[in-house]
């Protein structure tokens, strides 16, 4: 049996990453990156691909404002599955009937937070419970997220290559909806509250009701040193709490340790990929309902009001 073959769009920080853990896992994996000198065989377009190269698995981890455009063309490969670096897209809108049914079947979206132990562990524990409250909080310095490189210069720091906290750390809207069911309604606070030099908003505050739970708050700010990344769910017999950043889950006076290299995750989700095992995968619809709420976050920034789902 020949070793699946995944095809790596983009070899920024993110990219980079992929294909390093899917050669790691096994799979003969190609890149399209205009840089030189990559440790993997690599065309400069997706055009310089050879005729009838038909890869199992294309991950797209190109900046967000590409993604649709890029999309469109990676379903045209007729990969098995197509991984899309988070978020699906940068606006609900980009998305039209150029995407077939059966493309978006084959279509993830890589929220890959979702593969963390803590977090499934979190998941079970949760499971068939009442929630009452879902409270979620991540902040990281931007300065400090990329060593070597200037964040100005960063993709994080331009609203135009859909760069801004909201999307860049929308694991956060990911994990509510996956924990909380859908958003119904929101509100929010966001912008550029800082001295960082950036376009993008730096900091976001959500107030949110879902149908699996009436109070949801989420914070993301790229502001904070030391790093900050903790869950909290309020049940109706206590609660479970979760810091991501070392491992630790507690719930009925009980300590779990869940202390995990940063690949961990990175890498359950390649498997996932590679196994064809993708329950856990953020599904297209999933992922497009994290990008719904992303537009009625910021409509309600600037409408500031409440927002509904549309179908409501």
């Amino acid at each position: 049996m020949t070793n699946p073959t995944v095809l790596v769009w983009g070899h920024g920080s993110i990219g980079a990453r992929h294909a390093r853990l899917a050669d790691e896992l096994g799979a003969s994996v190609i890149c399209v990156s205009s840089r030189d000198g990559l440790p993997f065989p690599s065309v400069r377009r997706l055009c310089d691909l050879p005729g009838g190269f038909v890869p199992e698995v294309v991950v797209v981890a190109t900046p967000t404002a590409l993604h649709a455009e890029h999309l469109r063309m990676a379903c045209s490969l007729g990969a098995r599955l197509v991984l899309v670096e988070k978020p699906l897209v940068s606006t609900t809108a980009e998305i039209g009937s150029w995407l077939t049914q059966e493309q978006r079947q084959r279509i993830a979206v890589a929220y890959n937070l979702r593969f963390h132990p803590a977090v499934q562990r979190l998941r079970a524990l949760l499971e068939g419970k009442r929630l009452l409250a879902l409270h979620l909080h991540v902040g990281q310095y931007l300065p400090s997220w990329r060593p070597g490189q200037d964040y100005r210069q960063s993709y994080s720091s331009s609203r135009q290559l859909g760069g801004g906290v909201l999307r860049d750390l929308s694991h956060e809207l990911d994990l509510a909806c996956m924990l909380a069911g859908p958003w119904n309604r929101v509100a929010a606070l966001s912008g550029r509250v800082s001295h960082l030099q950036i376009e993008s908003e730096d900091s976001v505050t959500v107030l949110a009701e879902h149908a699996g739970c009436p109070q949801v708050s989420i914070h993301l700010d790229y502001l904070q040193t030391p790093a900050r990344r903790e869950i909290v769910a309020v049940l109706e017999d206590g609660g479970v709490s979760l810091n991501l950043l070392n491992g630790r889950l507690g719930y009925d006076g009980k300590e779990e340790l869940y202390q995990c290299e940063r690949d961990t995750a990175y890498r359950g989700q390649m498997q996932a990929a590679l196994s064809e095992k993708t329950e856990f995968l953020c599904s297209f619809s999933q992922g497009l309902d994290v990008v719904s709420y992303i537009d009625a976050i910021e409509a309600a920034v600037a409408r500031q009001e409440w927002v509904w789902r549309a179908n409501q």
